[in-house]
């Protein structure tokens, strides 16, 4: 038991005190299932957690491959997954700074050119403000020394605040530099590049899966960015063989339009929302509707009249008439979709599942509500003669000759096939 104990004190005390005290060491990041650079995987952990990475550019292969088979990791459990699959090594500064090492293991070349016979004295430039929106690299030169060697420049790369790593920097931080100066760069965001208003924010793991926002720690930009949600493509239903179909929004909140092919084709719309299974799986629930659907037929029979002769020698005269009613159909589909998606990658998804179907139709006759019991002779299968859309079958029928309207309900299938549109490089 003491040993136990003892163990998981060791642990404790392994992780840095300072990632103990920053509750964004303990955020959950989200990322995508594909292989990463170290450089762009950098670039999305400061994004979620406002943390500021540095490194030794000349040193650090950024592009060096990464791939995370978990989407859903902290930034104490990415680390050292980061250290074991690109061997590059990393130091906890402060709760705002971290910097990527080469691992001791590793063999590092000396920066030492040539011996100078005088000694040269570097002039020390201003640091510049990175507040403009351009994608430049701009020096800082952070220190100077004059020595007998020539040494070449340090190239620092920052990603994130410059000002954090320039202040660690300038006063001698990054352990012995045997006297090079530092040239440390940035790269900012893209020439009129959109600015998220809310990059500031952030949002702990345990509130993002509750949906409880508050403004003070909420990434919100993020948040949507990584949930917006563009897809098209086509499905195919009991009644409706083929319908290309697009869905737009967000995740939890996405609106639906596609077009029923077929007898009486016409547009359909309406909203749906997503929850998430794990990586592969999720659950939508989304419901939509059309516009009427309309079907003009009419109602023919004919009508005997015998007039009496005026004497009692001629014979009754027989007048046969025909009178024809127009019947106008008016049919409105509803449906509930309740659909499991497996996703094969992050962007092509096939779904598949059942459909509540809600048809109801209504009978005019001169622009009037029109019943069949009105008409002079009975209609046993009005309800199969005058329609729109046929169902497969039904569970429940509200038909009667005596209203002018009813309602059919049956269950039904359907099955999509979907491919998603990147909008975000976090999409």
């Amino acid at each position: 038991m003491i040993k136990v104990i003892l163990i998981f004190c060791c642990l404790h005390l392994s992780i840095p005190i300072f990632a103990q005290e920053n509750p964004m060491f303990y955020k959950e990041i989200q990322l995508n299932n594909k292989p990463y650079s170290l450089e762009s995987l950098t670039k999305e952990i400061q994004q979620q957690t406002g943390i500021t990475f540095s490194y030794n550019a000349g040193k650090v292969n950024a592009k060096k491959r990464i791939r995370i088979k978990k989407t859903r990791i902290t930034l104490e459990q990415l680390l050292p997954l980061i250290k074991k699959h690109s061997g590059i090594d990393y130091k906890i500064i402060n709760q705002k700074h971290i910097i990527y090492t080469i691992s001791k293991s590793k063999t590092r070349k000396s920066n030492v050119v040539k011996k100078s016979t005088k000694a040269e004295t570097k002039t020390k430039v201003p640091i510049p403000d990175f507040k403009t929106n351009s994608l430049r690299e701009e020096p800082i030169l952070v220190k100077s020394k004059p020595e007998d060697t020539l040494l070449l420049p340090i190239p620092i790369t920052v990603i994130g605040d410059s000002t954090i790593a320039a202040s660690y920097y300038s006063s001698g931080g990054g352990g012995n530099m045997g006297g090079a100066d530092i040239i440390m760069t940035r790269k900012l965001p893209k020439e009129n590049a959109w600015e998220d208003p809310f990059a500031s924010l952030n949002l702990p793991s345990d509130k993002a899966k509750f949906g409880l926002m508050n403004f003070n720690d909420y990434d919100l930009g993020s948040f949507f960015k990584r949930r917006t949600l563009l897809e098209s493509g086509f499905s195919s239903d009991e009644i409706y063989y083929f319908n290309p179909s697009v869905n737009f929004g967000f995740t939890f909140l996405y609106g639906t339009l596609s077009y029923n092919i077929g007898k009486y084709p016409h547009p359909r719309y309406g909203l749906g929302t997503e929850v998430k299974i794990n990586e592969h799986y999720s659950f939508r629930i989304s419901f939509n509707t059309g516009k009427f659907l309309y079907n003009e037929s009419s109602y023919s029979y004919l009508d005997t009249l015998i007039i009496p002769p005026p004497d009692s020698i001629s014979e009754p005269e027989t007048i046969i008439e025909k009178h024809t009613s127009a019947i106008t159909i008016q049919s409105k589909l509803n449906r509930l979709d309740l659909t499991f998606v497996w996703k094969k990658n992050n962007r092509f998804s096939i779904s598949g599942g059942a459909t509540l179907n809600h048809l109801k139709t209504n009978y005019f006759s001169n622009d009037l509500p029109f019943s069949f019991n009105s008409l002079p002779y009975p209609i046993l299968d009005a309800d199969n003669r005058y329609r729109t859309i046929k169902p497969p079958y039904v569970f429940s029928n509200t038909h009667d000759n005596a209203n002018s309207s009813n309602i059919k309900m049956w269950i039904g299938i359907h099955f999509s096939l979907l491919y998603r549109i990147p909008l975000f490089n976090n999409n």
